[in-house]
């Protein structure tokens, strides 16, 4: 493990756009993670650059403006952005506007896609229950790799139920893609145990997190445990090294589990 830490922890709730991790304060070599908050009536102009992007709406209603069509993105819509373009996100509505950005280096063009979180909820390819019992999960892609055309990314939600397991047995997908958990919906007293490990005796992080907290995976196994009155609701991010392994099928399960 390297000196950089493994667990941020996202600021309090202020208008503007607010970078959390990145490959400059991490042990991450291509995703960003950065909050956008605003209040009624504001808006963010977001540069173009040569990152692609995914805009997750965790809360209120957003409009977003891209070259000169209009996106409007509820509870868990996400949208995905290619690199080199720029756009307006705006807050029409009274509650406070909350949107996750997710960002990797990109390489080619793509076209911009909506991701209806409604959709993906009835979309067998895009939502499973993982697991079995005491580890058993809900998964929702919205930027897959199947219908988002994106470089690296791919991006989506997990619920855990109740005290119980998620992303077990440990799995590992170094190799091939890197990962970031954004825990949310993780009211106080409530939290949730991170565990980062390259094998049973060779553990990187064991480490307490809440709501707002980011925990990075740039190697080895993930799992997480919720305390009893909590879940593992979280959002997820991974980014290829590589454009063939731009898939979810490539993870290893780490002996002896």
């Amino acid at each position: 493990m390297s000196n950089k830490e493994w667990v941020f922890h996202t600021p309090q709730a202020t208008d503007g756009l607010h970078k959390v991790v990145s490959p400059e304060n991490s042990d991450l070599k291509h995703l960003v993670y950065s909050r956008l908050w605003l209040s009624e009536k504001k808006s963010c102009d977001l540069e173009a650059t040569d990152n692609e992007r995914g805009l997750v709406c965790l809360n209120g209603k957003a409009t977003v403006l891209v070259n000169g069509e209009s996106y409007t993105l509820q509870k868990n819509d996400t949208l995905y952005l290619p690199w080199h373009l720029e756009c307006t996100v705006k807050n029409d509505a009274p509650e406070l506007l909350d949107v996750v950005l997710i960002e990797a280096d990109a390489f080619k063009d793509t076209e911009v896609k909506l991701i209806k979180f409604e959709e993906v909820k009835t979309d067998p390819e895009r939502f499973e229950i993982a697991g079995s019992g005491v580890y058993a999960r809900k998964v929702y892609t919205m930027i897959d790799q199947k219908k988002v055309d994106a470089c690296r990314l791919i991006v989506g939600l997990t619920c855990g139920n109740q005290g119980a397991w998620t992303s077990w047995p440990p799995h590992d997908h170094t190799k091939e893609l890197e990962e970031l958990y954004l825990y949310h919906e993780l009211p106080e007293p409530g939290f949730v145990v991170q565990i980062c490990l390259n094998s049973f005796s060779e553990i990187d992080l064991c480490e307490v997190v809440k709501e707002g907290d980011v925990a990075i995976m740039p190697r080895g196994g993930h799992p997480t445990v919720a305390a009893p009155n909590a879940k593992s609701f979280y959002l997820w991010a991974m980014a290829a090294h590589n454009k063939e392994h731009r898939r979810t099928d490539l993870a290893k399960t780490i002996a002896p589990f």
